[in-house]
């Protein structure tokens, strides 16, 4: 049975957290409910400057747009991977060179560098799920203000443009959601006790599912 972890960490967020954050902030910016009250918006405002009424709903504009350009941030797992390479380069070894064998040397090397790694990959984790939420930032801090600018100004063409812009953004959200996922399993098989509590209770059913395997 595996032994129980003897430090927890604290910067990991719980998967089922992340993963339904992801798919919240997908359907938050690409619904139908949405689009309908930007309709509703746009028409009001129409009635009430006297403008012209829109020839078609925001929903359609969308469908005609091929010229929206995506303008959120991006991360891939070889990003990933050459952040995760260039935080070992960066490390510096001690090395005084006071070592009574060439033995000793190595294995002090070896074991920061181990060290290392172990830091890097659970940074690889880490950057994974708060990516997350600077998509989320961008949406609302750059992508939003552009959908209330064009709703004030009645300007459909406007509204469908930002809408869409907000929905790329959140299209990518699932596909973020599982690069976080496969970097805290390789986290996990490198460090289980580097998940903190998370950690505990997966080494604890794995320990489970093989006793029942015995039985």
């Amino acid at each position: 049975m595996s032994k129980p972890c003897a430090h927890s960490a604290t910067g990991v967020s719980p998967p089922g957290a992340v993963e339904r954050y992801a798919y919240e902030l997908y359907g938050l910016v690409d619904n139908e409910q949405l689009r309908r009250a930007a309709d509703t918006v746009v028409l009001l405002t129409a009635l009430r400057d006297g403008g012209p009424f829109p020839a078609a709903p925001v929903e359609t504009h969308m469908k005609r747009l091929k010229d929206v350009k995506a303008s959120h941030p991006t991360l891939t797992q070889e990003e990933l991977d050459q952040e995760f390479q260039a935080a070992i380069d960066r490390r510096e070894i001690y090395d005084d060179g006071s070592w009574d064998s060439e033995d000793e040397r190595n294995d002090h090397l070896a074991d920061h560098l181990h060290k290392a790694r172990q830091e890097a990959i659970s940074d690889r984790a880490v950057r994974a799920g708060r990516f997350l939420m600077e998509l989320c930032g961008h949406i609302a801090e750059t992508v939003w203000p552009e959908v209330t600018d064009a709703l004030r100004a009645a300007n459909v063409d406007g509204v469908a443009r930002a809408l869409r812009k907000a929905s790329m953004a959140g299209e990518t959200s699932p596909a973020v959601y599982k690069l976080y996922e496969v970097n805290l399993s390789v986290q996990y098989e490198s460090a289980p006790c580097s998940l903190g509590a998370a950690g505990e209770q997966l080494m604890a059913f794995e320990s489970w599912i093989g006793l029942q395997g015995k039985e």
